[in-house]
């Protein structure tokens, strides 16, 4: 497998992430919903982010534009649309300890006992008995 280094990094855990925005058709947008949910580290007690609960409006807004999305996504061939989520697996791997320290803080696990995006990598591609052809495997 050809290595991709992407340059991009995971920014460290934060004390407080603020209120979260929604991710609708390639942009980050605030929710104007007042109803809004605290996530708590359960180590610290302390608030870490604030996540609205999308109006009903911004629900079918983000339904839109997924349909639309879709039709190009379909046109997408099956092996290029494989090769995207192995790029998204790689950058999952080279990004690990940065992406454990921010489940780690918002599941309140200690450093040692941290959940693994590992887990989550295992179902972006195919086990080594695999059946898959190798041009889904590079």
């Amino acid at each position: 497998m050809t290595a991709i280094s992407t340059g991009i990094g995971v920014a460290p855990p934060l004390e407080h992430y603020g209120r979260l925005r929604n991710y609708i058709n390639g942009k980050w947008i605030g929710s104007r919903s007042t109803d809004v949910r605290e996530i708590v580290n359960p180590v610290t007690g302390k608030v870490i982010a604030h996540v609205p609960y999308s109006t009903p409006d911004e629900v079918q807004e983000a339904i839109r534009a997924a349909k639309a999305a879709f039709k190009t996504w379909q046109d997408v061939p099956p092996v290029r649309r494989a090769r995207l989520f192995f790029t998204l697996k790689q950058l999952m791997e080279e990004q690990f300890e940065a992406l454990s320290q921010v489940l780690v803080q918002e599941m309140g696990k200690r450093r040692w006992a941290r959940p693994s995006p590992m887990r989550a990598l295992k179902c972006a591609g195919p086990s080594k008995r695999s059946s898959a052809p190798a041009a889904f495997r590079r």
